[in-house]
């Protein structure tokens, strides 16, 4: 198969859960023997070296200019008709390039979106091209609009601003989403919210987020694993709003021995005003997570907005960790507290939980090897890509309508 990938994110490095998504399913996409042709944008920290792995990658590469947004333009968005998230990614310059690219992907055979921002570029392409359209939808995006806006305090700016985005978001994925050919979202809930919200008719295949577990691994601990770990990118705001929760409203609930470490894309920064804690320590971005994985004894995730599924959840499921979360954080992942995930809403909950790992070290690794468990059964990336071709041949290759590019070759 020949696929059309399009991603509003530089996939490499894989280095939070937008980009590890990415990045894997390309990969699958090559290992599973399919060519790729990547249409994605640079961002500020993408490099000559980074293009250049990719294009050793995949079959070929157009990396687009990084997508620019003046404050002048976030304010516009306050009263203007289309919600930023679209406007953002239809652009004259992105839709530009969109038919440009359209009159070279004749000979390739569908067309895979990243997200709804990128349906837009797809459908311009899929228009011109004749090529119909998959849909990967990482996330609804309007529900994590509006879970975001409700934590704000009723007379808050920022709560009217996104709680406006969110119904514009509402209205405009409904619309995009009813133009594509088949629709992927990665959790049963967003399933759901598309299928009976929506009304939508097209087909909808769940295939959720995963891990590589050759290299998610446990090695034989160096020494005694102890302590709590959270990994996450903290320039994502729910991020930092869960571990504010956690300091103010679980951490009093728990003996001052207990170890807490956290790191992360942008947590030296972001949680700056929490160092002074002599608990929690902050270790900023890391390049080999699983260093910081092999030493803990379980993971915290204190998520009270978002949405998706958490793919840092499921490394450290891999790695052997039992995890304490939230309903929120857990969405879409289909395991209980018998493969070591625990879902607890409020501090006294989340707190016990915490207090149950330390003082059980035992149990608590027993619950970290049915966690992995888990994960071997239903979130390796190549069992989930391979699900994903599997839709593409029964809705998207078999149409009445398509003709593949070996049967455009031979004519």
């Amino acid at each position: 198969m020949r696929i059309l990938q399009i991603s509003s994110r530089f996939p490499y490095p894989p280095d939070d859960g937008g980009r590890i998504g990415v990045w894997n399913i390309t990969r699958q996409f090559r290992e599973l023997g399919n060519e790729v042709w990547l249409v994605t944008f640079a961002e500020k920290q993408t490099t000559q070296e980074h293009i250049r792995f990719l294009e050793q990658t995949v079959s070929r590469l157009t990396v687009l200019p990084p997508q620019r947004y003046s404050f002048w333009q976030y304010l516009i968005s306050a009263v203007h008709p289309v919600p930023i998230h679209i406007r953002k990614r239809t652009t004259t310059g992105i839709l530009q390039a969109a038919r440009e690219i359209a009159r070279q992907a004749s000979d390739w055979d569908c067309i895979h979106v990243d997200g709804t921002g990128m349906i837009p570029m797809g459908l311009t392409i899929a228009q011109r091209a004749q090529k119909p359209v998959a849909v990967r939808m990482h996330n609804v995006e309007w529900v994590i609009w509006q879970r975001f806006a409700r934590r704000f305090p009723r007379w808050h700016p920022a709560r009217w601003y996104l709680l406006r985005q969110a119904r514009l978001l509402r209205r405009w994925e409904q619309k995009l989403l009813s133009q594509v050919d088949l629709i992927i979202p990665i959790t049963e809930p967003d399933r759901q919210r598309i299928a009976e919200e929506f009304g939508i008719q097209k087909p909808i295949v769940v295939v959720p987020a995963g891990v590589d577990p050759d290299y998610w691994t446990p090695l034989p601990p160096e020494e005694e694993r102890r302590d709590g770990i959270l990994i996450a990118n903290f320039e994502w705001k729910p991020n930092i709003e869960g571990v504010e929760w956690f300091v103010q409203q679980v951490l009093p609930l728990l003996p001052p021995s207990y170890r807490f470490h956290i790191a992360g894309k942008e947590s030296h920064r972001a949680l700056r005003h929490l160092q002074h804690i002599p608990n929690l320590q902050i270790h900023g971005y890391v390049e080999d997570a699983r260093q910081l994985y092999q030493r803990a004894q379980f993971t915290f995730v204190p998520l009270l907005s978002g949405g998706g599924i958490r793919i840092k959840i499921l490394e450290a499921m891999a790695m052997e960790l039992p995890v304490v979360t939230t309903s929120v954080g857990a969405e879409g992942i289909e395991a209980g507290e018998q493969d070591g995930v625990f879902r607890c809403d409020d501090p006294a909950t989340f707190a016990r939980t915490i207090q149950y790992f330390f003082e059980h070290p035992d149990r608590t690794a027993a619950l970290g090897k049915a966690a992995r468990q888990r994960v071997l059964e239903r979130y390796t990336w190549r069992a989930l890509v391979g699900t994903m071709l599997t839709a593409y041949r029964q809705y998207l290759i078999r149409r009445p309508d398509f003709v593949p590019s070996e049967s455009r070759e031979q004519r």
